[in-house]
């Protein structure tokens, strides 16, 4: 008896019909083959009587050929699309619950097919009559022609050229790479000079108003190639105007804050860049932003222990591709090495038998800002663990001389201090470590979340340029370009 009712539900189920809305979604799709149809229709016939009204144009042209073997895969590609349509027809009449799903996925296969054989058909005609376009008007054509050339050859590419000399005197271990690229923008100006020549005497026809079909398709192909050319032009101008710019600028991105609430993983980075304006006169300004940025988790718990560090870093003098991103104390790529002394941004002074790093008047905005407003001068002994765990491509994290604590980090004494505030700390984010003092220790962590949020807009700040001379043990001296670490 329980066997018979199985099989009388199942028959029941099956027996159901079609939902109304997959039903509707098939009347429609009927709908749209034929429009489609239709449309495709009239562009066939309006590209044929183009080609057949313009005999003397298109004489000897590949282009017609090429046009009427796209209208004929438009028509292909309809054939296809009805035979779905007829499978969808199938589907309706049988009225069967269990063919939802196959008729929605025919539905999207067939609705694919109409629209790529409405774009095809509508590309042919429309570049068909681009050329009558072209035949009917030759002269504001011309016009276009000409702004494209010149395009290549503007008050804009001799700025650049200067530009692009001045990076490669500045950073030589560049230049190779600007050339190359520089050189990819020169050949487009180049082959635009090529094609002007060739059109010279097209364009004189058509100046006495002796323009031939054939000079009308010369000068067609030579619109579309200049204005090919034009296009990428402008790309790999800006390109390399974005590189240029890159070279004169540093940036540090600090991990300030961290929050996973609900399962949201989000990251609150400060920006700080420093943009060279005078090499020379070793002129900058340092800008900050902050923003909140959602992350995935495992990003999330790649950083969990470095708040307060720079988690990415770029030098003046290289490509933002060339970043260094492991992370690292905020400020301490800026420091020059021990053999070196001194570079743009300070010197190492000794006094009382210990060397402390010292920062030009300059660039104690940027200081501050890499250090949260809580700066501790760097000593010597510090700088060097850096720099062994730098080379072995590992984090270093620092230790506090009277607790053999971390100094940076997430768990580190100079991050409790001076990220107290942030949201991750309020969340008990250091009740974790092993060093969490008193005031951080592990219970803090079942306190309440924060309940002020920091502001979700972009918040940016700009900070004036050289304030102040070099002084102590660099002053006078000309830095050259010893940007940071590496050089």
């Amino acid at each position: 008896m329980k066997r018979f009712v199985v099989i009388a539900c199942l028959a029941a189920l099956v027996s159901c019909g079609l939902p109304s809305s997959v039903r509707k979604q098939i009347a429609a799709e009927h709908r749209h083959l034929e429009d489609v149809r239709q449309s495709v229709s009239a562009e066939q016939s309006e590209l044929g009587k183009q080609l057949a009204g313009n005999s003397d144009l298109f004489a000897n042209r590949p282009e017609p050929a090429k046009w009427n073997s796209e209208i004929g895969e438009a028509q292909q590609e309809l054939a296809q699309a009805a035979q779905l349509d007829r499978e969808l027809d199938q589907i309706a009449r049988a009225d069967r619950r269990n063919e939802r799903n196959r008729a929605i996925g025919l539905i999207g296969r067939a609705n694919q097919l109409e629209e790529q054989a409405r774009t095809e058909a509508q590309n042919a005609e429309t570049a068909a009559g681009k050329w009558i376009a072209f035949k009917n008007d030759p002269r504001s054509h011309e016009a276009e022609l000409k702004t494209a050339y010149n395009q290549l050859h503007g008050s804009d590419a001799d700025a650049l050229s200067k530009r692009i000399e001045q990076a490669e005197h500045d950073w030589p271990a560049k230049k190779q790479a600007l050339e190359t690229r520089y050189n990819g923008v020169l050949n487009l100006a180049k082959d635009a000079n090529g094609i002007w020549q060739r059109t010279a005497e097209a364009r004189s026809d058509l100046e006495s108003g002796k323009l031939t079909g054939a000079e009308t398709a010369t000068l067609i192909e030579a619109d579309d190639s200049l204005a090919a050319d034009a296009a990428a032009f402008h790309s790999q101008e800006n390109e390399l105007s974005a590189l240029y710019d890159q070279l004169y600028t540093s940036w540090d991105k600090i991990l300030v804050d961290l929050d996973d609430r609900d399962d949201d993983y989000r990251e609150r980075i400060r920006t700080v860049r420093t943009h060279i304006t005078d090499l020379a006169a070793h002129q900058s300004e340092t800008s900050s932003s902050e923003a909140w940025t959602s992350v995935s988790k495992p990003q999330f718990e790649s950083v969990k222990n470095d708040l307060g560090m720079a988690i990415a870093h770029k030098d003046a003098g290289l490509f933002d591709s060339e970043a260094n991103t492991t992370p690292e104390p905020a400020g301490f790529a800026y420091i020059a090495p021990e053999s070196v002394g001194s570079n743009q941004y300070g010197y190492w002074t000794h006094d009382h038998g210990e060397s402390v790093w010292n920062w030009l008047p300059q660039y104690l905005i940027l200081r501050e800002l890499l250090w949260n407003h809580a700066y501790r001068p760097v000593v010597l002994d510090e700088y060097r663990g850096y720099r062994v765990a730098e080379s072995a491509g590992k984090t270093y994290y620092g230790t506090n001389a009277t607790t053999a604590a971390p100094k940076y980090g997430t768990h580190g004494s100079f991050t409790q201090r001076s990220y107290a505030s942030s949201r991750y700390v309020q969340s008990g984010g250091f009740g974790s470590s092993a060093y969490a003092s008193h005031r951080f220790n592990s219970s803090s962590s079942q306190s309440p979340r924060a309940t002020s949020f920091y502001s979700e807009r972009e918040a940016g700040k700009r900070f004036g340029g050289n304030a102040g001379r070099s002084f102590g043990r660099g002053a006078g001296k000309s830095f050259g370009r010893g940007f940071g670490r590496r050089r």
